[in-house]
């Protein structure tokens, strides 16, 4: 079974729209050590025929729901409407947070996220996968899948943009390559890396998202993007 996480809104959704979530991190999590980041070698490929169990789905719908209560209780009554967020694109870009995390932290993401990281990194591959053209049922082979596709679509992307002088674990960039396909790009972290971070950005929401980035936290070391795009009723 395949998890089904879905963007909400407090009013109707548009026909089109985007997500995305960038988290800028500090010295603390395990990712930092010796193996600069340009020696780490490319990562085997997953496997991508399995599928989710039903706990894994249920334990994302879980964290889905408890996010919306989180955002809705922060948010307040008198909110604007038309906010759309995406529990999904948070969870990708936890997943990938959490295989750099050691001992209480990545106990404590475990526990938010509902099941251990390798469990995690297993059913976030299987659900992308789904989203391929030949990850789908047999029902999606007949007359006017094609079509059907190209009118409705949700395309993921993920990236790692690493400081500049920084050493990486090989472990962990393998484990953001080979679960979460994440492209992984260096920067100075000046001002010009909030421009390249919005161009990825905007090329993965096909526009739909042009910024998010304004300015380059002096103290981040590593930001951990998530992008989804999505086309739809």
């Amino acid at each position: 079974m395949a998890p089904r996480p879905t963007p909400r809104s407090r009013s109707a959704l548009p026909r089109v729209g985007a997500a995305l979530c960038a988290l800028g991190l500090p010295l603390t999590l395990g990712a930092c050590a010796p193996a600069p980041v340009d020696e780490a070698p490319a990562p085997a490929p997953a496997a991508s025929g399995a599928e989710a169990t039903e706990a894994q789905a249920d334990a994302l719908a879980s964290f889905s729901l408890r996010l919306f209560d989180a955002l809705e209780a922060e948010s307040g009554p008198n909110a604007a409407e038309g906010g759309l967020a995406s529990p999904l694109s948070v969870e990708y870009a936890l997943a990938m947070t959490a295989n750099g995390a050691e001992g209480q932290t990545r106990a404590q993401m475990e526990a938010t996220l509902g099941m251990p990281v390798d469990q995690l990194n297993e059913c976030l591959r299987a659900y992308a996968a789904t989203l391929q053209p030949d990850g789908g049922s047999e029902a999606q082979e007949a007359e006017g899948a094609d079509r059907a596709a190209a009118e409705e679509t949700l395309r993921l992307a993920n990236s790692l943009w690493i400081r500049d002088g920084l050493t990486v674990k090989e472990p962990f960039l393998q484990a953001c390559g080979r679960w979460y396909d994440a492209e992984v790009i260096q920067a100075p972290f000046d001002a010009f890396t909030p421009s390249a971070v919005n161009d990825w950005v905007s090329r993965n929401t096909d526009g739909m998202i042009e910024r998010i980035v304004d300015e380059a936290d002096p103290l981040s070391v590593m930001l951990l993007v998530n992008a989804a795009a999505f086309k739809g009723t």
